[in-house]
């Protein structure tokens, strides 16, 4: 949380809800539809183990978030595009990888709940490519986490070279 400025942490806090607000707007239904969704993310939030410090905190800091966040599809992809690009910027890999993970599965559970009151076993479409968006929108897919893992070890390669040429000019 220290890593965050004050609206950097809201906009985290939030993305739950923009989740929520991104499949609600994607898959109109009905206002039990939207009642049951809105309970699912209740219950995953309740419900999720973890180990990151960060999206125990995330969940910790709940009662912080807003209630309830409005806007399109289109508004929802460049709000969690913005968590994304944050998560690049400061929380790293693992942890930034973590919270990816958290917001996907928090979409997969409102998602479920509607399978489950109204067509059975199957997402909708619009669902599936709201899910899609999600997580294209927080670089959550495993080519993200790929290009991440490699882009850090090249680093690690770099800056050992490094090391080892000073190491080298210092010894000649």
């Amino acid at each position: 949380k220290a890593l965050f400025s004050p609206s950097e942490w809201k906009l985290l806090l939030n993305a739950p809800q923009w989740i929520y607000a991104a499949l609600t707007a994607a898959e109109r239904g009905s206002i039990a539809t939207r009642r049951n969704e809105a309970k699912a993310l209740q219950k995953f939030l309740a419900s999720y183990k973890t180990n990151s410090p960060l999206v125990k905190e995330i969940i910790a800091g709940q009662d912080e978030a807003d209630d309830k966040v409005k806007g399109s599809l289109k508004d929802a992809e460049k709000t969690l595009a913005q968590v994304g690009t944050l998560l690049d910027r400061k929380a790293g890999g693992d942890e930034g990888d973590a919270v990816r993970d958290f917001l996907k599965e928090a979409g997969e559970a409102i998602a479920g709940a509607t399978r489950e009151a109204l067509i059975g076993d199957r997402l909708s479409r619009k669902e599936e490519e709201a899910l899609a968006s999600i997580e294209a929108a927080l670089k959550a897919t495993e080519a993200d986490k790929e290009r991440r893992k490699k882009t850090a070890q090249a680093k690690a390669e770099r800056d050992a070279r490094h090391a080892r040429e000073l190491k080298a000019r210092a010894e000649a």
